[in-house]
């Protein structure tokens, strides 16, 4: 759409909210003293000279340049001169809201400012740093021969794109960004807004065709998020949506626009185990590649706001067995006679005694609550040589043993009497119990903390064909050697109790039960448990 908007003339009476602030360094003088219509400012460089005959250019936030075609169009423009001490004036200014770039053609400041008044703001003084750079490509699929632009709402940039869907933008002011991509004649293709780089630095994005919106969404496993120091691969990332971090009005009703890309565009697997338009709240496993150890500058992008898109949502694709998945449970299914298995092992759980009461809200969208007589069997298979369970459980009141995940050596079901078994004891200890059997013998290691009723706790056994590790949210607590491989049975996986005995079936809720083919290490656990637990600060 064309943006027609010319200067108007201000007549308001009486004092007005006003705000403006540094979009890019903070600002550091000025008095906000405001005198007569417009807005004033000093421009510096960082040894604190003036920054003399630098250009001011202020437009409105959702400013664009047009193509050429279009370059007739009367758009809104306001510039100065920067004076022999770095100041710069301009008045006549429209109410609304503004970006303020400041350059001398080799480095730039931006401010931003909301104006209601009729007066002039003195915005202070701010430093001119060195420009930022946006490279990126654009999906401009169903548009081919039609030449393409980038443009940057708020400010006076246009790139071309090329026949290869590239583009550059590399004279940018440090600060956050909406970036556009439209045709020769205006028409939209997509946007992506969030875009932050800071001095001297540059950044990468990718904008999808038929896509409205965009974000970027960054990883932190810092002291500050998931406190993992070394890189995990192949990771099944938990993203949560709500209504505080994105507008589920903007997308299709199930989700079923939603992308995600790496920071190079190639597209990233998900599964959108949980969308409720209504609440509003979504949660989606995206594989990643890698997840970076002790960092909070990795990103990944989702867009979304294509009204014509199909799902691409995935569970084999997420939970592939090539990268280790031997069944995965979400567990909360509509169904009262199986739990789907998300993995590409395909191993569903026929279920025992439930009766469409189970699924309620869980850790990781919705679980079951589970009772007396309650269970689940599958046909996962457990190699000989190493595997990995992961559960979370929430109990709800005592009982001798709830067996989690267990496999029977031969038909006597008892605590001993296992091929493996991930447990727990809420009457004696309210300890985690995790055991194998190998061809040396049996082995069996507890917890050191002990599990409280009505608390959502996540446990993971490691046997990896010498020795046995017990995790508990995210901590080793028990380590065992257990030379030998594991011990064969014909017997099937139980999960939350046998048919044996009812005070080895769960008594409260479980989620999100995993069984792996392959010993995952402590990062891969520690991170497990912090991008899956409530209140996580692993992705924003």
């Amino acid at each position: 759409m064309k943006r027609e908007i010319g200067l108007l003339s201000i007549n308001l009476m009486g004092l007005l909210w006003v705000y403006c602030a540094s979009v890019g360094p903070t600002a550091n003088g000025g008095s906000g003293t405001e005198t007569t219509t417009g807005i004033t400012a000093i421009a510096v460089y960082a040894n604190g000279t003036p920054a003399v005959g630098a250009v001011a250019r202020i437009r409105r936030y959702d400013y664009v340049t047009q193509p050429p075609s279009l370059a007739k169009s009367l758009l809104f423009g306001a510039d100065a001169l920067t004076d022999g001490s770095g100041r710069f004036e301009i008045t006549g200014i429209d109410t609304g809201s503004y970006r303020i770039e400041v350059t001398d053609g080799q480095s730039a400041m931006l401010l931003a400012c909301s104006l209601d008044v009729r007066d002039t703001l003195d915005l202070g003084t701010d430093t001119l740093r060195p420009f930022a750079t946006i490279t990126g490509t654009v999906d401009t699929g169903g548009r081919a021969g039609q030449q393409a632009y980038v443009q940057v709402e708020g400010l006076e940039r246009l790139a071309a794109v090329d026949e290869a869907g590239r583009f550059v933008l590399n004279d940018i002011p440090a600060g956050t960004f909406a970036v556009r991509a439209v045709t020769a004649y205006d028409t939209a293709v997509a946007v992506a807004s969030g875009i932050s780089v800071g001095p001297g630095a540059q950044t990468s994005v990718t904008i999808q065709s038929g896509w409205g919106f965009s974000k970027r969404l960054y990883l932190n496993t810092t002291a500050t998020g998931a406190n993992v120091a070394e890189d995990v691969t192949s990771f099944p990332l938990l993203i949560r949506l709500d209504a505080t971090n994105f507008d589920f009005t903007q997308a299709r009703d199930s989700g079923q626009d939603v992308r995600f890309t790496n920071a190079d565009g190639s597209m990233l697997p998900y599964e959108i185990e949980q969308w409720d338009r209504a609440s509003p709240q979504a949660a989606i496993w995206v594989r990643m590649d890698t997840v970076r150890g002790n960092d909070s500058t990795q990103w990944i992008g989702t867009s979304w706001g294509n009204p014509s898109a199909a799902s691409a949502s995935s569970g084999t694709a997420v939970f592939d067995t090539a990268d280790g998945f031997a069944a995965i449970y979400h567990l909360g299914d509509d169904s009262s006679t199986v739990r789907d298995d998300a993995s590409a092992g395909r191993s569903d759980a026929i279920t025992y005694g439930f009766d469409s009461s189970e699924p309620v809200h869980g850790i990781v969208g919705a679980c079951d609550s589970l009772g007396a007589g309650k269970f689940m069997i599958s046909n996962a298979v457990v190699p000989q040589d190493g595997f990995t369970l992961e559960a979370w459980i929430c109990p709800a009141s005592q009982q001798s043993w709830s067996k989690i995940i267990y496999q029977a050596l031969d038909s006597i079901v008892t605590k001993n009497n296992c091929r493996f078994t991930l447990q727990l004891d809420t009457v004696t200890t309210g300890k985690i119990i995790f055991g194998v059997t190998t061809q040396n013998g049996q082995h069996i290691v507890a917890s050191q903390s002990s599990v409280k009723i009505g608390t959502w706790t996540y446990a993971a056994g490691v046997f990896d064909g010498s020795s046995i590790f017990l995790y508990v949210n995210g901590m080793l607590e028990a380590s065992e050697a257990a030379p030998g491989q594991l011990v064969q049975s014909d017997r099937k996986v139980y999960i939350s109790g046998t048919e044996l005995y009812s005070d080895d079936q769960v008594r409260g809720k479980l989620d999100e039960i995993r069984i792996s083919r392959a010993p995952r290490n402590e990062s891969w656990i520690r991170l497990c448990r912090q991008n899956q637990k409530a209140g996580s600060t692993v992705v924003r």
